[in-house]
């Protein structure tokens, strides 16, 4: 069965839960659910259909927590961290009552009520709450997990064996391990997918598959022996975890059937859907940027080269011009009426009548 908390960790008691809830992040959703009384807020929801009272008294819990989020003007750090909590606290909820009542809340339904959400936030802040969704709430309440998780994973290192609740802990980082595994391995959130990094730290001490032996308390020789065999295990290798048994375990309600996030698949008015940038795009680009450089580069040094000679030949030619024009003014100390005086002189007056013979066909 889902916990208050989204979990769903095989064979977990009701104690157990108690003792995970007094981990940092849970602390925060307690704080969320438990707001006392929000009917100062029911004129701002009077919209909110369908007309379910979970839904009504989650939109005024959804404002009363806005409202009391710390102050973004003087307290940034923490106003981003609980906003982040809030975002999918907020989603978590949407989900569980959507599951409660199935076909009975669509898409425009949850676009009407997150717009009064960004409406109250941006009278306080000057800015939307809720910037992008893709309404995909499986992915969602996955990144919440790994979100609370590295919240959560200072609290988690500083238990030391023999611990009484080591057991606990144990369970809850087994179940995240697969969500951490599959963010690496299918989603490649390490290597490319940069829409990983609001809710996924790359720092490998994060792994949780370093905590296991930290939590498996039992005798000191049997603890060595389990981490050896362990960390040295091929599953381990490939990053699925030795113990990850739950794998394909599905969330059920209280009578054992199966619980089915809700996903919309159109994109809602007045909420922009998330960018997805793949390997594929971006080689794309970087190939056509770079065949586009080279281009220009080619058309460059053709250009230059083209210059080059243009030049040369024109100083080919003035070269020549200034030679023709040195010889022309050598030449011109000579007149040439007084050339033919002196062959009229020397040799006789040449005939300056031509003739020509022509001879009939």
């Amino acid at each position: 069965m889902m916990s208050q908390h989204g979990l769903y960790i095989p064979n977990l008691t009701s104690e157990e839960e108690a003792i995970l809830k007094a981990l940092p992040a849970f602390k925060i959703y307690d704080k969320f659910n438990n707001t006392g009384n929000t009917s100062k807020y029911n004129g701002s929801c009077e919209t909110v259909s369908p007309n379910i009272r979970e839904f009504k008294n989650l939109c005024t819990k959804f404002l009363h927590n806005i409202k009391n989020l710390p102050d973004y003007n003087h307290d940034r750090v923490n106003h981003k961290i609980h906003s982040k909590y809030l975002y999918y606290w907020i989603f978590h909820e949407i989900n569980k009552i959507s599951i409660a009542n199935p076909n009975k809340i669509n898409p425009s339904d949850v676009n009407r009520f997150l717009i009064i959400g960004n409406t109250w936030y941006s009278d306080l802040y000057h800015a939307p709450f809720i910037k992008e969704f893709n309404f995909d709430f499986e992915e969602l309440k996955e990144q919440k997990y790994l979100y609370d998780y590295f919240k959560n994973f200072n609290a988690l290192n500083e238990i030391t064996c023999p611990h009484s609740n080591s057991r606990v802990y144990y369970k809850y980082v087994d179940f995240i391990n697969k969500f951490y595994t599959k963010k690496i391995q299918e989603k490649q959130c390490c290597i490319w997918n940069f829409d990983c990094k609001p809710y996924f730290d790359c720092n490998d001490k994060y792994n949780p598959q370093y905590l296991f032996y930290k939590l498996k308390c039992g005798p000191h020789v049997d603890t060595l022996r389990w981490k050896q065999r362990h960390l040295t295990s091929r599953l381990y290798r490939e990053g699925n975890g030795n113990d990850n048994e739950h794998h394909a375990t599905h969330e059920t309600d209280e009578y054992g059937n199966p619980l089915y996030s809700l996903r919309f698949s159109r994109i809602l008015e007045g909420i922009n859907s998330t960018s997805k940038f793949d390997v594929l795009r971006i080689g794309s680009l970087i190939t056509l940027s770079l065949g586009i450089i080279y281009f220009f580069y080619v058309k460059y040094k053709s250009s230059t080269r083209k210059s080059k000679l243009l030049k040369e030949e024109l100083e080919r030619d003035s070269i020549m011009d200034s030679n023709y024009e040195m010889n022309m003014d050598e030449l011109s100390e000579y007149s040439l009426e007084d050339e033919n005086e002196d062959e009229d002189e020397h040799f006789g007056a040449p005939n300056r009548n031509l003739y020509f013979a022509y001879s009939p066909s």
